[in-house]
């Protein structure tokens, strides 16, 4: 109907133009045609004009005054070109200029200043009218929002182009920066969940337009917890009061949250990607479309960096075997000590342990007597505390121990209260511990 419409307009057009030259005698009695074109047109969330031959603009729905917040008086003319963006507006014009010349369609890009103030990207195409004798009488064209699309393709641009050779922390932090950029947030960050599960390890973040600190948090009784048990989850307001316990929001004064998985091959989160914002969020799907461009290729560099880190890691472990077999199975008897000691401390460096130490059981398997001991700086030796340590059945250790198990405790708080291992490990300052028979 649109299109019929400025068809019909076109021969009403056509019929005025020769009498009447200034703008507002032009639309003078197109009549019918021009009524029906601004009750359609005004109903429509499409931004629509009209230019005569002169470039001066003649036309603009009531969509197009809502959007950029301006009187039809001040678009008229060429009144509205002080709107677009001063990065565009001379290329712009450039395209104006040819397509004028030509009598020629156009689309352009541009970015159109709206009634809040901010810049957004519209896509602008215009059509030439022409009177029943052939004669070029300007312009009828609309425009349309596009400044989502347009935000995605910047960020995929980007992700191609000007991130491609960066890695690391150096990687996350640039997408965090431009997530916040692109979305005026105050805070955006890229985290790995810790060896532990407890936490999140910030790899990189962009915090009020400065490169973040590195930060590890609790994950309990935030919104990182759901966020990693496999779905996005955002809080356009009032995250703070949903979740009280979570400190770094309250302290941070957070309002609005929007947090995103980061998942591996098994479909296992084990990072996230978090947005955050002292404002409430305008858009948490646009927050979320942005992210989306970003997740899949951090999530692969952060899985990359896994894997050169556990390579690394395994490289340096066989190493170091094979440097303390050597020494050990070359050393003179009289210096055995020594080596063992020696030994001990490329353990616990390699491992950055605070105590590595080796014990021998005698008495029928019942004691133990610490021979060698190796601490970190600032470790107290506890070697002379350890003579002779009762060892029997009643003692996780000892059950394990003589039955050639390994022993594993990550958490030495959560061993039962009252046994004895806890109490033990507790009066040593130990927090965690690996024994091997």
């Amino acid at each position: 109907r649109l299109a019929s419409l400025v068809a019909e307009l076109e021969c009403e057009f056509a019929g005025a133009a020769p009498q009447r030259g200034e703008q507002a005698a032009l639309l003078h009695g197109l009549g019918t045609a021009t009524a029906e074109l601004r009750a359609l047109t005004d109903s429509s969330s499409i931004l629509v004009w009209l230019t005569d031959a002169t470039r001066n603009a003649v036309y603009f729905n009531a969509s197009w005054l809502r959007f950029t917040g301006r009187e039809l008086e001040s678009e008229l003319r060429r009144g509205w070109l002080a709107g677009v963006h001063a990065d565009d507006l001379e290329v712009f014009e450039r395209q104006l200029d040819l397509a004028y010349a030509d009598c020629q369609p156009f689309r352009a890009e541009i970015r159109l200043r709206s009634a809040d103030g901010s810049d957004r990207w519209i896509g602008i195409e215009g059509n030439p009218l022409y009177g029943s004798k052939g004669e070029f009488l300007g312009f009828a064209g609309f425009c349309t929002d596009i400044h989502e699309r347009k935000r995605i393709d910047v960020a995929l641009d980007h992700l191609a182009s000007h991130y491609a050779k960066l890695s690391g922390s150096a990687f996350y932090e640039a997408v965090c920066r431009h997530i916040a950029g692109a979305l005026d947030l105050d805070f955006v960050f890229v985290g790995e969940v810790a060896s532990s599960g407890e936490a999140v390890d910030i790899r990189g973040g962009w915090a009020d337009g400065m490169p973040m600190a590195a930060l590890s948090y609790d994950i309990a009784d935030s919104p990182c917890a759901s966020v990693l048990a496999g779905e996005p989850r955002s809080f356009a307001s009032g995250v703070a009061q949903c979740f009280p316990r979570d400190l770094l929001l309250s302290d941070l004064l957070i309002e609005g949250y929007c947090g995103t998985p980061l998942v591996d091959g098994d479909g296992k989160p084990f990072g996230l990607m978090v947005a955050m914002s002292r404002r409430p969020i305008e858009s948490v799907a646009a927050v979320h479309a942005l992210m989306d461009v970003f997740d899949d290729r951090v999530g692969a560099e952060m899985q990359r960096e896994r894997s050169a880190d556990a390579l690394g890691r395994r490289v340096a472990f066989e190493r170091l075997v094979s440097e303390v077999s050597s020494q050990l199975i070359l050393v003179h008897l009289d210096r055995l000590d020594d080596a063992i000691e020696s030994a001990l401390g490329a353990i616990g460096e390699f491992v950055d342990g605070d105590r590595v130490y080796v014990f021998t059981m005698h008495e029928h398997d019942t004691f133990i007597t610490n021979t060698h001991e190796w601490c970190a700086p600032g470790i107290e030796p506890e070697i002379q505390n350890l003579q002779e340590v009762p060892f029997g059945d009643d003692v996780m250790f000892g059950w394990k121990i003589r039955r050639h198990q390994i022993v594993d405790i990550p958490d030495v708080m959560k061993l039962p209260e009252g046994s004895t291992d806890r109490e033990v490990l507790i009066a040593q300052s130990i927090r965690s511990t690996l024994a091997i028979p």
